[in-house]
């Protein structure tokens, strides 16, 4: 990869939006951000949940748009050469098992990571499988995170993945519903904690309006630095990228000093018999 230095790293997180079931017209969006954060001299765009496929909900939307593993990185693994960048970008995957909620980390040179969400929202469950498995990647010097909307409201997934090295959590959403006042309002009652307590940088971003099956997102990008607090963020009724730099020695100096970085004073083998006893 021909690059920009390693430290720090610029990224962009893209509000964009989503056609459900319309491959062809999200790959359109998809490729025009790439472009203007290549153009920036970004090393990363993130893109919301499932933002490939747009956000599928219902058996037939599922079994007639899903698309394979090979099918998602046939579509995007040329974007990530093309612009030299590492996309992360989701999709509702289908396999011979059934459907999972998915997302792809893309560098230049192939695939990095492949994440199925975990936690699913219950419009999601009955439709979809339940990942099993926490992703870690590493790119130019740091070492990311993955987790999809819903995840987000479970510590035990972030003190997981900062435990496997995570310094940064990529967490793509498809919230629907509310303006973007209201969903940053409502990220912020839950996400400072997941930055704070393991000293790591969060980023989330949502799509941005309807998706033609009668969804509307509110279009938001968030950054939350290691302590925790807001340090970027974007309101968008349209296309619109938030650009970044992160800072790995603002993690460092987070998680150097005694009183924070708080996952690492963790009991777990306290928790798990405890958890034992109640069942």
């Amino acid at each position: 990869m021909t690059m920009k230095a390693s430290h720090p790293l610029p990224l962009v997180l893209a509000v964009l939006p989503q056609a459900a079931g319309d491959v062809a017209a999200n790959l359109l969006g998809i490729t025009a951000a790439c472009e203007k954060a290549a153009t920036s001299s970004a090393c990363m765009v993130v893109f919301p949940e499932m933002q490939l496929t747009g956000y599928l909900l219902g058996a037939d939307a599922l079994h007639q748009k899903a698309l394979t593993l090979e099918e998602a990185l046939f579509l995007l693994s040329p974007l990530a050469r093309k612009f030299d960048l590492c996309l992360v970008c989701g999709f509702a995957e289908r396999t011979d098992a059934g459907f999972y909620v998915s997302a792809l980390a893309l560098g230049p040179e192939g695939l990095l990571a492949h994440y199925r969400k975990i936690h699913l929202g219950s419009p999601e469950r009955g439709l979809y499988l339940e990942g099993d498995r926490p992703v870690v990647f590493s790119f130019m010097g740091l070492t990311f995170g993955l987790a999809l909307c819903y995840d987000a409201h479970f510590p035990e997934l972030f003190s997981c993945l900062a435990h496997m090295g995570a310094e940064v959590f990529l967490i793509p959403h498809a919230s629907p519903r509310t303006t973007p006042e209201e969903k940053k309002a409502s990220w912020l009652r839950h996400l400072p904690a997941r930055a704070f307590d393991t000293g790591s940088y969060v980023l989330a971003v949502n799509p941005c309006s309807g998706d033609g099956t009668g969804k509307f997102f509110p279009g938001l990008a968030l950054a939350l630095g290691p302590d925790g607090r807001a340090c970027a963020e974007l309101f968008a009724t349209g296309p619109g990228l938030l650009f970044l730099s992160l800072n790995p020695e603002r993690v460092s100096a987070i998680r150097s000093h005694s009183m924070t970085a708080f996952h690492r004073g963790r009991r777990p083998d306290l928790y798990h018999g405890w958890m034992r006893e109640e069942l």
